[in-house]
């Protein structure tokens, strides 16, 4: 019997904001499992993650958090997510990344004129 040595690891190299600092995310979902996997990738990846279950409650993370980027699912138990990024565009706010509704087609975009999302996804179902 042989014995495997594990491959040698490379250096990661992490992104990192412009400012030098952590990349933050906020990850938005009422699904536990859901945000868990995500959030785990993400700090995998070396970003800081917070996360909320409800768009009120990501609203309040939010402003206190400042994130870079936000994975929002749009039907969440209280606000659309639609909702949420409309109110989360104060002027200083930049962008987000959005996971829409499960059901939807890869390709289909969602309803996102004015609130200046730089992008949407169909999420995996």
């Amino acid at each position: 019997m042989t014995s495997h040595e594990p491959a040698p690891q490379l250096p990661r190299e992490t992104m990192r904001a412009a400012d030098g600092g952590d990349i933050r995310v906020l990850v938005v979902d009422d699904e536990p499992r859901l945000t868990e996997l995500l959030t785990m990738a993400l700090r995998y990846e070396g970003w800081a993650v917070r996360s909320a279950a409800s768009g009120e409650q990501a609203l309040g993370v939010a402003g206190a958090f400042r994130p870079h980027a936000v994975v929002l699912d749009v039907m969440l138990p209280d606000l659309d997510g639609l909702a949420v990024l409309e109110r989360l565009r104060d002027g200083t706010w930049r962008g987000c990344g959005c996971r829409t509704r499960p059901g939807m087609r890869r390709g289909e975009r969602c309803s996102t004129r004015g609130t200046r999302s730089r992008d949407h996804r169909a999420s995996p179902s």
